[in-house]
């Protein structure tokens, strides 16, 4: 049965979703069960954490609750009218268009050339970062922009403009969802320092997205800015998150290391293990609306026309119905080989999405996971810097998962 999520004035639940979303959104859960109705001031939202109503959600009834309004226009009003944020027809030309980049002869062409992108780094990083401290999020979000722009649109980047785009992506993930929140993004002009941060981030990131473009990409600007967007942080926050799991769980580093080299391609091994559960912990996607179009019947509840959904694969992927010890690291749950655990519904697991509008790049997101983590195996080790005692590295709800801060590690690099 539906149950509505009473626990604060609907100003305190406004003010709670803004400020941490995550958290706001499991106490929903917890009062609630894994179907709610939230009501913040005239709006209506309801938390799905249920695998067979996220399958209704976005296989049975997707006609009918769509991407439209809410988030997505917001990131709209930041990167364009791309595969990201359009809808409707729209939407299936932009997949249309896109999908050639992504077919499985393509990908193939591509390993060595994101084999070539990471290697430049792993040098990189030995001339000018050994035993010393660095950031590696921003490191790896360079290296993302690099391999996807020379992947996708036969363009390299230099490591100058890589660094710009990942201090841009960055900036854009803090604040232009805190701007979003608030309001703002209706009023971009506005000269507050807010307003002055995310322009100027976005103004990078629109001149770096033309780069291709002049270099002969035949794509849109802004399809170009979604694919840069979506494509880009996403692998790097999974490989950072993957970094500090295996040091956390030194049992695991040393199994993934001792069962190095790994082959492209291969699916059932210790890495893809290890990179599955990474994903099940911190989903880039962390969480996706819907919109009702119409009145609907979900769950068997009655959703009134212009109503908003909501499910969280960071929670979904959490739930204790579904998963044993849900917070524990424990990669041994994909050693069927399946890309869902057979205790797991189908639904109950959902690493890039699922339906029409899962993630086109998934399979790219893949192989370059793999094989810039098992680079970084085979020739470094590393040692994340301590924090101070009152600052904890975090899962924060943005656009997408983000570290809450930058992630600063050492590498000793071993022997060429």
């Amino acid at each position: 049965m539906l149950k509505t999520y009473r626990g604060r004035h609907p100003l305190q639940n406004y003010f709670a979703i803004r400020e941490n979303p995550i958290a706001f959104l499991s106490n929903v859960l917890k009062e609630c069960g894994d179907f709610a109705l939230i009501r913040i001031f005239a709006f209506r939202f309801y938390l799905i954490n249920d695998p067979n109503i996220i399958r209704e959600t976005l296989i049975e009834k997707n006609n009918v609750l769509v991407i439209e309004g809410g988030v997505s226009r917001g990131l709209a009003r930041l990167i364009g009218n791309g595969i990201l944020t359009n809808h409707g027809d729209q939407w299936r030309q932009s997949r249309h268009n896109l999908q050639p980049l992504f077919r499985q002869e393509a990908l193939e062409s591509y390993f060595s050339i994101v084999t070539e992108r990471v290697q430049e780094s792993l040098n990189r990083w030995r001339s000018n970062f050994t035993r010393k401290s660095f950031s590696i999020n921003r490191e790896l979000l360079a290296l993302s922009f690099r391999i996807t722009c020379s992947t996708l649109f036969r363009y390299v980047p230099n490591f100058e403009e890589a660094e710009e785009f990942a201090d841009a992506i960055w900036v854009l993930q803090l604040h232009g969802m805190k701007r979003y929140m608030v309001g703002l993004d209706f009023i971009p002009w506005l000269p507050l320092p807010l307003n002055r941060r995310v322009n100027r981030a976005k103004a990078t990131l629109i001149r770096l997205a033309q780069k291709p473009i002049e270099h002969g990409a035949d794509q849109p600007l802004d399809e170009i800015l979604s694919i840069l967007f979506a494509g880009t942080e996403s692998p790097a926050n999974t490989l950072c998150w993957a970094l500090k799991l295996l040091e956390d769980h030194p049992d695991w580093y040393e199994k993934v290391v001792k069962a190095l080299p790994y082959k492209d391609g291969e699916n059932v091994d210790i890495l893809s293990q290890v990179i599955s559960e990474t994903i099940r912990l911190y989903p880039a996607g962390w969480a996706f609306e819907r919109y009702a179009a119409a009145d609907v019947i979900l769950g068997g509840e009655a959703i009134s026309k212009g109503s908003r959904l909501l499910f969280s694969p960071f929670l979904l992927h959490r739930n204790p119905r579904f998963w044993r010890e849900p917070e524990t690291f424990d990669p041994l749950r994909f050693s069927n080989g399946s890309t869902v655990p057979v205790d797991v519904p189908k639904f109950g697991y959902l690493p890039f999405g699922a339906g029409p509008r899962s993630c086109i790049g998934s399979r790219m997101a893949w192989a370059e996971m793999r094989i810039t983590l098992s680079m970084i195996l085979a020739q470094c080790r590393w040692k994340i810097d301590k924090l101070p005692d009152d600052a904890l590295l975090a899962a924060e709800g943005s656009f997408k998962i983000r570290l809450n801060r930058p992630l600063f590690v050492r590498m000793d690099f071993l022997n060429p």
